[in-house]
């Protein structure tokens, strides 16, 4: 019918903008966590330098604002995409693909359908890091331990249909790797 026709469009259409949308929500949502270097003995909030952190207005904002962010933009939006590619019976309906394709699409969708979660898993550890951990040297390694963990599982697990897509993943894998690796040099 027309009204199923405009609801596939428009859950396809909330699906590509969360999907494009998510790491830059994360990264906003982290920037409420994200302190300076000490000043003086006390650290203070990297947007705001004149706020101390963890005290007065800035705990305030991360009780509400940030732990309201990071349940409904960090943990709800990946819940609430698996729940809803759960909810579907045929992963290759025609519906199914367009509302939810660019979720697990170029997977083997019978054992990994759920690989984007991985994905973005990746990406949500890359941005914490780079947004809470102090140390550039810290930050470095960490996210080169988080490329290497996504190497070996993405090497061992192999969850694309096929092989040429896995090799494309493993390369430019290596390929980000080698950029901070080099980079940190």
């Amino acid at each position: 019918s027309e009204l199923q026709h405009h609801r596939s469009y428009w859950v396809s259409t909330l699906v590509l903008l969360w999907y494009l949308v998510y790491p830059t929500l994360v990264k906003q949502v982290a920037t409420l966590f994200t302190c300076t270097v000490d000043i003086d003995g006390a650290p203070y909030l990297q947007l705001d330098p004149s706020v101390p952190c963890w005290q007065g207005s800035h705990l305030v904002w991360v009780c509400s604002a940030g732990v309201a962010g990071t349940l409904v933009y960090i943990v709800g939006l990946p819940w609430g995409g698996f729940r809803a590619l759960r909810s579907v019976d045929d992963l290759s309906d025609h519906t199914a693909r367009l509302q939810y394709g660019i979720l697990y699409d170029g997977y083997d969708s019978t054992h990994y359908w759920w690989w984007e979660i991985v994905i973005q898993v990746r990406k949500l550890g890359v941005i914490l890091i780079s947004a809470l951990v102090e140390s550039r040297v810290q930050q470095i390694l960490l996210v080169l331990f988080v490329i290497v963990i996504s190497l070996f599982f993405t090497a061992w697990l192999r969850p694309f249909y096929d092989d040429q897509l896995v090799r494309m993943e493993l390369l430019s894998l290596i390929v980000c790797f080698l950029t901070f690796f080099f980079g940190s040099m």
